[in-house]
């Protein structure tokens, strides 16, 4: 799963915020201040094909994105276990 970031809107804002519109389903208001307000989080847990489309959608309109792997359960459950055994064990 991956998460879709609005790094940079560009110039063309009247078209970014109409394609955040379209991919978000915010309203108008909402849409703007996401996109005047970048970096912002689009989506999250979607696929890489959604991901990479959206990307395709907001570069068409002159904006820039960052693509991010979200960890999978078994990655956020060994992080989560080192944390509490450095914190029981000290290493």
């Amino acid at each position: 799963m991956f998460n879709v970031t609005l790094t940079d809107p560009g110039i063309k804002l009247i078209e970014v915020i109409r394609e955040v519109r379209i991919i978000t389903g915010l309203g108008l208001r909402e849409s703007k201040e996401l996109v005047e307000n970048a970096p912002a989080l689009l989506k999250t847990g979607i696929t890489q094909k959604q991901a990479d489309q959206i990307k395709k959608l907001l570069a068409k309109a002159g904006a820039k994105v960052a693509i991010e792997r979200m960890p999978t359960v078994d990655e956020m459950d060994e992080a989560l276990t080192k944390v509490i055994n450095n914190a029981m064990f000290g290493g």
